[in-house]
């Protein structure tokens, strides 16, 4: 990814997130989507559940505007990238709002570290490695990608 892909994708996400964080704020607010207080938070005051809302809009706005300016957003990938996040969110989401099992929440950041890496990754990209030397992780780089 270009220098100036990077520096689209930051400053669209950072815009994004200054801008819908009062947003999120002001719903949790009118409709009681707080966190209670007890001896296990480490927030000393009321804390929104939905803080992951104005991230997860920065994080896709800045994913969609770096591969826009690269020359590499296809309808096609943006669809694979918008099912993956999507479930993220919508599991997420929904744990922070009603609680859900861990393991469901794992399920679904799985499914979409797959999705991520089936639309970003390039396997047979070369790696200099110190002390190692250059090598092909060739198929390896989608588990390294997904675990990561």
């Amino acid at each position: 990814m270009s220098i100036l892909a990077v520096a689209v994708a930051f400053a669209v996400g950072l815009l994004a997130v200054l801008m819908t964080t009062p947003l999120v704020i002001r719903f949790s607010e009118r409709h009681g989507l707080y966190d209670r207080l007890d001896f296990r938070k480490s927030h000393s005051g009321a804390t929104s559940r939905l803080g992951g809302v104005a991230m997860f809009i920065g994080a896709v706005l800045a994913m969609a505007s770096g591969l826009l300016v690269e020359g590499r957003y296809t309808l096609h990938k943006a669809l694979i990238l918008g099912a993956g996040f999507g479930l993220v969110f919508a599991v997420s989401l929904w744990d922070d709002v009603r609680g859900r099992p861990w393991w469901l929440r794992l399920l679904a950041q799985a499914i979409g570290a797959t999705a991520f890496a089936a639309v970003t990754v390039h396997p047979f990209v070369r790696l200099n490695l110190p002390f190692v030397g250059s090598f092909s992780p060739g198929f390896w780089s989608y588990p390294v990608v997904i675990l990561w």
